[in-house]
């Protein structure tokens, strides 16, 4: 009876202690990926260089919520290699023998809906997205506040790309707003984001940047006709504390897509034009977007030139930078292409099309040598 009693006892304790979990919603999601490419000639279109490639790469993503009431916690894992990748762990899943230690956290954070009232907060390493095909997509540590007012809807960002000593005010933080409206079929948006760097680059402590970025956007579909737009302008100033040398940053983006759709089928046509600099000038002039964007991947229009399907840099110079402002997929560049999406079978699409591309940049051409 003693021992029945304990083990009763036992068990009934470990009911109640796991009792919170039995009203917790587990979700998981993710996909896996094989692919193989091939590329010629990309991205300077030259015979004489030694530019071609083709490999097969892999890539998979796990996520998993917990969600209790009001209250969501998110792990969001990743793993990456090309087969037969050489020795290493991060991207390098690939590896003959396998067994890396490559599994990367993507994000981890807690989201916090606010009872009776339609505002939310997630708080953690999460993904940062404002207009994510043509300026900001980052994954990073900081704050989000989401308020959702049918027909408004708000996000609120603080993030946090570099603390440095937490005893020193070395930080680098971003604050940004980004609304948007319904206005019948249509949705119409801005934003307006402020990167204030007292460590700048984020790794390498040679000055300061205070840069801002503004944006108006809309999007929509008028009976069979999509439409989309974006105009963007950026501003700022970085100094250098080991030359005592400024250098003024200002640039802009504007990208449009028109598209006709017909039963299945759509056609259409898209671009861009970006102010790009002059070589001969030490300020900067071209559009620029902020550190660690990976907005350049996905734009897509031109998937290897201008966005990468590799690890998502491309191959284009100055596509991405970590620690620094970057050209993105865009600065010093102009794009015009006509586009077709026809549904062959139910699990085959086609995209054809043909653009042209062209250079903004004095005294400099981005694709054929400039940096």
């Amino acid at each position: 009876m003693k021992k029945f009693f304990i083990i009763a006892t036992a068990v009934i304790l470990a009911i109640a202690l796991a009792a919170p979990l039995f009203a917790m919603d587990f979700k998981a999601s993710g996909f896996v990926r094989v692919r193989s490419l091939w590329m010629d000639n990309f991205p300077d279109f030259d015979d004489d260089n030694h530019d071609s490639r083709s490999f097969v790469d892999n890539r998979a993503r796990v996520k998993f919520s917990f969600t209790q009431d009001n209250v969501t916690g998110v792990v969001y894992l990743e793993m990456d290699g090309i087969w037969g990748n050489g020795p290493g762990d991060r991207n390098h899943a690939g590896f003959w023998g396998a067994d890396r230690a490559a599994v990367e956290v993507k994000n981890y954070y807690i989201k916090f809906k606010v009872p009776r009232i339609p505002v939310s907060l997630t708080a953690g390493v999460q993904s940062f997205a404002i207009r994510p095909a043509a300026f900001q997509y980052t994954d990073g540590g900081g704050l989000k506040i989401t308020v959702n007012a049918k027909p408004v809807k708000a996000n609120l960002f603080w993030m946090k790309p570099w603390e440095g000593s937490t005893q020193d005010s070395q930080d680098t933080d971003i604050y940004a707003a980004d609304v948007a409206v319904n206005v019948g079929p249509a949705k119409v948006g801005m934003f307006a984001e402020y990167m204030n760097a007292k460590c700048y680059p984020l790794n390498n402590d040679t000055g300061r940047m205070d840069a801002w970025w503004v944006g108006v956007n809309g999007s929509g579909k008028v009976g069979p006709v999509k439409f989309s737009m974006d105009f963007i302008y950026g501003d700022g100033e970085y100094e250098n504390h080991d030359t005592d040398v400024d250098t003024d940053y200002s640039g802009w983006l504007l990208m449009g897509k028109v598209g006709y759709v017909l039963n299945k089928y759509e056609f259409g046509f898209e671009g861009f034009y970006a102010s790009g600099q002059d070589y001969n000038d030490t300020d900067f002039d071209g559009y620029f977007i902020p550190p660690a964007s990976e907005a350049g991947s996905i734009y897509t229009p031109a998937v290897v030139v201008l966005g990468s399907p590799v690890y998502d840099h491309g191959y284009l110079p100055g596509n991405y930078s970590w620690g620094s402002v970057s050209k993105g997929a865009w600065s010093g560049l102009w794009l015009a292409k006509i586009y077709a999406n026809i549904p062959v079978l139910d699990w085959l699409i086609l995209y054809p099309g043909a653009m042209v591309i062209g250079n903004t940049e004095d005294n400099g051409n981005r694709i054929w040598g400039g940096v």
